[in-house]
């Protein structure tokens, strides 16, 4: 959910409280409004602290040649952790062989701050 989806899902509530609000009145405006708020701020609790979320992941050699390997990362995600080597076992389909290549990873971990991290043959993709 993102802001502008949290923003729609306000006025719409108001919309609905000023229509309650009309027909029952100012009480059940008042109790239809505070249920609705309630109800996107846990939509927005449970959506932001799931744990670690993988948005884009790509192996290559950069400048925009990247492999998408995303569903790939995801499926080795334990416990909320990822903890892979970046070598041929975790990548088979190497689309440029014989050139050192990195995985450039777009995570979110409990927040909605995205988070980049860089990572090259040899070395171990740890997150968060």
């Amino acid at each position: 959910m993102t802001l502008r989806d949290f923003l729609v899902g306000v006025a719409a509530s108001l919309t609905v409280a000023i229509i309650v609000g009309h027909f029952k009145g100012e009480n059940a405006a008042l109790g239809c409004l505070v249920i609705v708020v309630l109800l996107l701020g846990v939509i927005e609790l449970f959506f932001y602290t799931k744990g670690l979320v993988i948005h884009y992941a790509g192996h290559g050699i950069g400048d925009e040649q990247y492999a998408d390997v995303t569903l790939l990362l995801r499926g080795y995600i334990r416990n909320n952790k990822l903890n892979v080597p970046i070598d041929g076992t975790t990548f088979p389909d190497d689309p440029y062989r014989g050139v050192r290549k990195h995985v450039l990873v777009r995570y979110s971990y409990r927040s909605r701050t995205v988070r980049e991290k860089i990572r090259h043959d040899g070395d171990r993709l740890m997150l968060p």
